[in-house]
Protein backbone atom coordinates (compact mmCIF):
# COMPACT_ATOMS: atom_id res chain seq x y z
CA UNK A 1 0.00 0.00 0.00
CA UNK A 2 1.37 3.40 -0.99
CA UNK A 3 2.13 5.73 1.93
CA UNK A 4 0.08 8.92 2.16
CA UNK A 5 1.95 12.21 1.93
CA UNK A 6 1.31 14.34 5.01
CA UNK A 7 1.51 18.13 4.93
CA UNK A 8 2.46 19.67 8.26
CA UNK A 9 1.14 22.02 9.38
CA UNK A 10 -2.04 21.21 7.47
CA UNK A 11 -2.74 24.84 6.47
CA UNK A 12 0.79 25.48 5.17
CA UNK A 13 -0.28 25.79 1.50
CA UNK A 14 -2.73 28.56 2.48
CA UNK A 15 -0.18 30.70 4.28
CA UNK A 16 0.94 33.86 2.53
CA UNK A 17 4.66 34.53 2.26
CA UNK A 18 5.25 37.80 4.13
CA UNK A 19 8.15 39.48 2.38
CA UNK A 20 9.00 43.14 1.77
CA UNK A 21 7.99 44.54 -1.60
CA UNK A 22 10.71 44.45 -4.24
CA UNK A 23 9.28 47.55 -5.91
CA UNK A 24 7.79 50.63 -4.21
CA UNK A 25 4.03 50.63 -3.82
CA UNK A 26 1.98 53.78 -3.25
CA UNK A 27 -0.54 52.50 -0.74
CA UNK A 28 -4.02 53.96 -0.25
CA UNK A 29 -3.08 55.49 3.10
CA UNK A 30 -0.88 58.56 2.60
CA UNK A 31 0.29 59.68 6.05
CA UNK A 32 2.66 62.63 5.50
CA UNK A 33 3.99 65.02 2.89
CA UNK A 34 6.80 67.58 2.92
CA UNK A 35 8.43 69.98 0.44
CA UNK A 36 11.87 71.56 0.25
CA UNK A 37 12.88 74.99 -1.06
CA UNK A 38 13.35 73.65 -4.60
CA UNK A 39 9.75 72.44 -4.75
CA UNK A 40 10.69 68.76 -4.46
CA UNK A 41 8.29 66.57 -2.49
CA UNK A 42 8.34 63.48 -0.33
CA UNK A 43 5.19 61.45 0.32
CA UNK A 44 4.88 58.62 2.82
CA UNK A 45 2.34 55.82 2.63
CA UNK A 46 1.76 52.71 4.72
CA UNK A 47 -0.13 49.46 4.26
CA UNK A 48 -2.12 49.69 7.49
CA UNK A 49 -5.01 47.48 6.43
CA UNK A 50 -3.20 44.56 4.82
CA UNK A 51 -1.62 41.38 6.16
CA UNK A 52 1.95 42.66 5.89
CA UNK A 53 2.38 46.17 7.29
CA UNK A 54 5.10 48.10 5.52
CA UNK A 55 5.75 51.71 4.57
CA UNK A 56 7.15 53.42 1.50
CA UNK A 57 8.58 56.88 0.97
CA UNK A 58 8.59 58.39 -2.53
CA UNK A 59 10.66 61.39 -3.62
CA UNK A 60 9.44 63.56 -6.51
CA UNK A 61 11.14 66.44 -8.29
CA UNK A 62 7.87 68.35 -8.74
CA UNK A 63 4.16 68.17 -8.07
CA UNK A 64 3.60 67.26 -11.73
CA UNK A 65 5.88 64.25 -11.29
CA UNK A 66 3.92 63.31 -8.17
CA UNK A 67 0.57 63.36 -9.97
CA UNK A 68 2.05 61.12 -12.66
CA UNK A 69 3.77 58.98 -9.98
CA UNK A 70 7.10 59.50 -11.76
CA UNK A 71 9.32 59.21 -8.70
CA UNK A 72 13.02 60.05 -8.69
CA UNK A 73 13.72 58.00 -5.58
CA UNK A 74 12.09 55.70 -3.03
CA UNK A 75 12.68 53.85 0.23
CA UNK A 76 10.86 50.73 1.44
CA UNK A 77 10.55 50.19 5.19
CA UNK A 78 9.97 46.81 6.82
CA UNK A 79 7.40 48.48 9.04
CA UNK A 80 4.89 51.29 8.72
CA UNK A 81 6.17 54.86 8.99
CA UNK A 82 4.93 57.76 11.10
CA UNK A 83 6.64 60.95 9.91
CA UNK A 84 9.37 62.40 7.68
CA UNK A 85 10.86 65.84 7.06
CA UNK A 86 13.35 67.46 4.72
CA UNK A 87 16.47 68.41 6.69
CA UNK A 88 17.74 70.40 3.71
CA UNK A 89 17.31 70.17 -0.04
CA UNK A 90 19.06 66.79 -0.27
CA UNK A 91 18.48 64.93 3.02
CA UNK A 92 15.34 63.49 4.62
CA UNK A 93 14.75 62.38 8.21
CA UNK A 94 12.37 59.39 8.35
CA UNK A 95 10.87 57.72 11.42
CA UNK A 96 9.67 54.12 11.27
CA UNK A 97 7.09 52.65 13.62
CA UNK A 98 9.64 50.24 15.09
CA UNK A 99 11.46 53.25 16.58
CA UNK A 100 14.17 53.61 13.93
CA UNK A 101 15.30 57.02 12.67
CA UNK A 102 16.93 57.18 9.23
CA UNK A 103 18.63 59.96 7.29
CA UNK A 104 18.12 59.39 3.56
CA UNK A 105 19.94 61.18 0.76
CA UNK A 106 17.85 62.10 -2.29
CA UNK A 107 20.86 62.63 -4.58
CA UNK A 108 22.58 59.33 -3.88
CA UNK A 109 20.47 56.45 -5.13
CA UNK A 110 21.00 53.02 -6.60
CA UNK A 111 18.41 52.51 -9.33
CA UNK A 112 16.19 55.07 -7.53
CA UNK A 113 16.60 53.42 -4.09
CA UNK A 114 17.48 56.24 -1.68
CA UNK A 115 20.69 55.64 0.25
CA UNK A 116 20.57 55.54 4.05
CA UNK A 117 23.38 57.75 5.37
CA UNK A 118 22.76 57.41 9.11
CA UNK A 119 20.59 55.35 11.42
CA UNK A 120 19.48 55.34 15.06
CA UNK A 121 17.20 52.78 16.71
CA UNK A 122 14.81 53.23 19.63
CA UNK A 123 12.42 50.78 21.24
CA UNK A 124 9.23 52.83 20.87
CA UNK A 125 7.21 54.35 18.04
CA UNK A 126 7.94 57.99 17.24
CA UNK A 127 4.76 60.08 17.02
CA UNK A 128 6.15 63.32 15.53
CA UNK A 129 9.44 64.83 14.37
CA UNK A 130 10.74 68.38 14.30
CA UNK A 131 14.19 69.74 13.41
CA UNK A 132 16.55 72.65 13.63
CA UNK A 133 17.59 72.37 9.98
CA UNK A 134 20.16 69.63 9.46
CA UNK A 135 21.82 70.19 12.87
CA UNK A 136 19.48 68.72 15.47
CA UNK A 137 16.12 66.99 15.69
CA UNK A 138 13.58 66.15 18.37
CA UNK A 139 11.31 63.12 18.37
CA UNK A 140 8.38 62.40 20.66
CA UNK A 141 7.51 58.89 21.75
CA UNK A 142 5.15 57.96 24.56
CA UNK A 143 5.43 60.69 27.21
CA UNK A 144 9.10 61.34 26.41
CA UNK A 145 11.10 63.56 24.05
CA UNK A 146 14.53 62.83 22.60
CA UNK A 147 17.00 65.42 21.30
CA UNK A 148 19.40 64.14 18.60
CA UNK A 149 22.64 65.48 17.14
CA UNK A 150 22.26 64.80 13.42
CA UNK A 151 25.74 66.02 12.46
CA UNK A 152 27.50 63.21 14.35
CA UNK A 153 28.04 59.85 12.70
CA UNK A 154 26.22 57.77 13.78
CA UNK A 155 23.31 59.89 15.06
CA UNK A 156 23.86 60.73 18.73
CA UNK A 157 21.18 60.93 21.40
CA UNK A 158 21.95 64.14 23.32
CA UNK A 159 19.22 64.04 25.93
CA UNK A 160 15.93 62.41 26.89
CA UNK A 161 13.19 64.27 28.74
CA UNK A 162 10.72 62.14 30.68
CA UNK A 163 8.05 62.66 33.34
CA UNK A 164 7.16 66.24 32.36
CA UNK A 165 4.15 65.14 30.37
CA UNK A 166 2.00 62.43 31.95
CA UNK A 167 0.41 61.05 28.78
CA UNK A 168 1.31 60.49 25.13
CA UNK A 169 2.95 63.51 23.46
CA UNK A 170 1.10 64.12 20.21
CA UNK A 171 3.26 66.84 18.63
CA UNK A 172 6.52 68.78 18.95
CA UNK A 173 7.84 71.84 17.10
CA UNK A 174 11.15 73.69 17.30
CA UNK A 175 11.98 77.37 17.35
CA UNK A 176 14.11 77.41 14.19
CA UNK A 177 16.02 80.53 15.26
CA UNK A 178 17.17 79.10 18.62
CA UNK A 179 18.70 75.63 19.03
CA UNK A 180 17.64 75.54 22.68
CA UNK A 181 13.89 76.14 22.37
CA UNK A 182 11.02 73.88 21.34
CA UNK A 183 7.37 73.26 22.18
CA UNK A 184 5.20 70.21 22.82
CA UNK A 185 1.59 69.23 23.42
CA UNK A 186 0.12 66.06 24.85
CA UNK A 187 -2.93 64.01 25.65
CA UNK A 188 -2.49 65.19 29.26
CA UNK A 189 -4.07 68.46 27.97
CA UNK A 190 -0.86 70.48 28.48
CA UNK A 191 1.22 72.58 26.08
CA UNK A 192 4.81 73.24 27.14
CA UNK A 193 7.72 75.41 26.02
CA UNK A 194 11.16 73.91 26.61
CA UNK A 195 14.54 75.56 27.14
CA UNK A 196 17.16 72.80 27.28
CA UNK A 197 19.70 75.12 28.93
CA UNK A 198 17.69 75.11 32.16
CA UNK A 199 17.78 72.56 34.96
CA UNK A 200 13.99 72.29 34.77
CA UNK A 201 13.53 72.82 31.03
CA UNK A 202 9.73 72.59 30.68
CA UNK A 203 7.30 75.41 31.36
CA UNK A 204 3.55 74.81 31.04
CA UNK A 205 2.10 77.47 28.75
CA UNK A 206 -1.48 76.22 28.67
CA UNK A 207 -3.67 73.45 30.08
CA UNK A 208 -7.02 72.64 28.54
CA UNK A 209 -9.78 71.79 30.98
CA UNK A 210 -11.59 69.22 28.87
CA UNK A 211 -9.69 67.60 26.00
CA UNK A 212 -6.22 66.49 24.79
CA UNK A 213 -4.02 68.71 22.63
CA UNK A 214 -3.01 67.14 19.33
CA UNK A 215 -0.93 69.62 17.34
CA UNK A 216 1.33 72.60 18.02
CA UNK A 217 3.34 74.99 15.85
CA UNK A 218 5.74 77.75 16.84
CA UNK A 219 5.36 80.72 14.50
CA UNK A 220 8.93 81.49 13.50
CA UNK A 221 10.52 84.81 14.53
CA UNK A 222 7.54 85.21 16.83
CA UNK A 223 6.63 84.52 20.48
CA UNK A 224 3.32 82.94 19.44
CA UNK A 225 2.21 79.32 19.62
CA UNK A 226 -0.75 77.84 17.73
CA UNK A 227 -2.35 74.78 19.33
CA UNK A 228 -4.94 72.36 17.91
CA UNK A 229 -7.16 70.35 20.22
CA UNK A 230 -9.04 67.07 20.18
CA UNK A 231 -12.33 69.00 20.06
CA UNK A 232 -11.43 70.73 16.77
CA UNK A 233 -10.56 74.13 18.26
CA UNK A 234 -7.42 76.20 17.59
CA UNK A 235 -5.84 78.42 20.24
CA UNK A 236 -3.19 81.13 20.01
CA UNK A 237 -0.78 81.84 22.88
CA UNK A 238 1.99 84.30 23.62
CA UNK A 239 4.86 82.64 25.50
CA UNK A 240 5.47 85.95 27.29
CA UNK A 241 2.02 85.60 28.88
CA UNK A 242 1.76 81.99 30.07
CA UNK A 243 -1.70 80.42 30.50
CA UNK A 244 -3.44 83.34 28.78
CA UNK A 245 -5.31 82.54 25.56
CA UNK A 246 -5.01 85.28 22.94
CA UNK A 247 -7.72 83.88 20.70
CA UNK A 248 -9.71 80.75 19.94
CA UNK A 249 -11.57 79.59 16.86
CA UNK A 250 -13.49 76.41 16.04
CA UNK A 251 -12.40 74.59 12.89
CA UNK A 252 -13.97 71.12 12.89
CA UNK A 253 -16.36 68.91 14.79
CA UNK A 254 -13.52 66.38 14.73
CA UNK A 255 -10.04 66.12 16.17
CA UNK A 256 -7.28 68.26 14.71
CA UNK A 257 -4.41 66.09 13.49
CA UNK A 258 -1.75 68.29 11.91
CA UNK A 259 -1.03 71.96 11.22
CA UNK A 260 1.52 73.77 9.07
CA UNK A 261 2.36 77.44 8.51
CA UNK A 262 4.29 79.54 6.00
CA UNK A 263 6.23 82.79 6.27
CA UNK A 264 3.07 84.86 5.72
CA UNK A 265 1.47 83.47 8.90
CA UNK A 266 -0.97 81.37 6.90
CA UNK A 267 -1.89 78.24 8.85
CA UNK A 268 -3.21 75.06 7.19
CA UNK A 269 -5.19 72.79 9.51
CA UNK A 270 -6.33 69.21 8.87
CA UNK A 271 -7.99 66.67 11.13
CA UNK A 272 -10.20 63.61 11.19
CA UNK A 273 -12.21 65.01 8.30
CA UNK A 274 -11.86 65.56 4.57
CA UNK A 275 -11.68 69.35 4.92
CA UNK A 276 -8.70 71.68 5.25
CA UNK A 277 -9.05 75.10 6.89
CA UNK A 278 -6.70 78.00 6.05
CA UNK A 279 -6.36 80.66 8.75
CA UNK A 280 -4.31 83.83 8.83
CA UNK A 281 -2.81 84.86 12.15
CA UNK A 282 -3.02 88.64 12.18
CA UNK A 283 -0.69 91.16 13.83
CA UNK A 284 -3.15 91.77 16.69
CA UNK A 285 -3.28 88.06 17.56
CA UNK A 286 -6.59 87.18 15.90
CA UNK A 287 -7.54 84.42 13.47
CA UNK A 288 -8.94 85.30 10.06
CA UNK A 289 -10.46 82.46 8.04
CA UNK A 290 -9.04 82.62 4.49
CA UNK A 291 -10.34 79.48 2.81
CA UNK A 292 -11.91 76.07 3.27
CA UNK A 293 -10.61 73.36 0.94
CA UNK A 294 -12.91 70.45 0.11
CA UNK A 295 -10.79 68.62 -2.49
CA UNK A 296 -10.32 65.41 -0.52
CA UNK A 297 -12.88 62.64 -0.39
CA UNK A 298 -11.51 61.06 2.79
CA UNK A 299 -9.41 61.88 5.85
CA UNK A 300 -6.51 64.31 5.34
CA UNK A 301 -3.27 63.34 7.11
CA UNK A 302 -0.58 65.66 5.77
CA UNK A 303 -0.23 69.37 4.92
CA UNK A 304 2.88 71.34 4.00
CA UNK A 305 3.77 74.67 2.40
CA UNK A 306 6.16 75.68 -0.34
CA UNK A 307 5.96 79.49 -0.34
CA UNK A 308 2.23 80.18 -0.90
CA UNK A 309 1.45 76.76 -2.37
CA UNK A 310 -0.20 74.26 -0.05
CA UNK A 311 0.28 70.53 -0.65
CA UNK A 312 -1.95 68.02 1.10
CA UNK A 313 -2.30 64.24 1.18
CA UNK A 314 -4.68 61.75 2.74
CA UNK A 315 -6.45 58.45 2.45
CA UNK A 316 -7.64 57.05 -0.90
CA UNK A 317 -4.18 57.89 -2.32
CA UNK A 318 -5.16 61.54 -2.81
CA UNK A 319 -2.70 64.43 -3.20
CA UNK A 320 -3.70 68.01 -4.01
CA UNK A 321 -2.05 71.38 -4.60
CA UNK A 322 -3.67 74.73 -3.81
CA UNK A 323 -2.32 78.21 -4.48
CA UNK A 324 -3.38 80.42 -1.58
Amino acid sequence: MEALTMIYPPNKPLERALEPSKHPIMYDYLLFIDANKKGELIVGSSNISGTYWEGTLHHYESFKSLKENFYSGYFISNTTTSDALFLDDNNVLLSEDNGTLLILNTEENNYNLLSCRKKFSKSQRVTKLSTWGSYKAIASYGASIDVYDLESDPITLENTYCYYHTDVIRCVDTNKSDLNLFSSCSMDRKACVWDIRLKNPANVMYQNEFCPLNSIIWLQDSPHLIIGSDSGDVYSLDIRKPKEILNITGCFNNSIYRMAHNNNNLIAICGDTSQIIILKFTANGEFEKIKQINDHSSVVRGVTWCNNTLYSCGYNKEVFSNQI
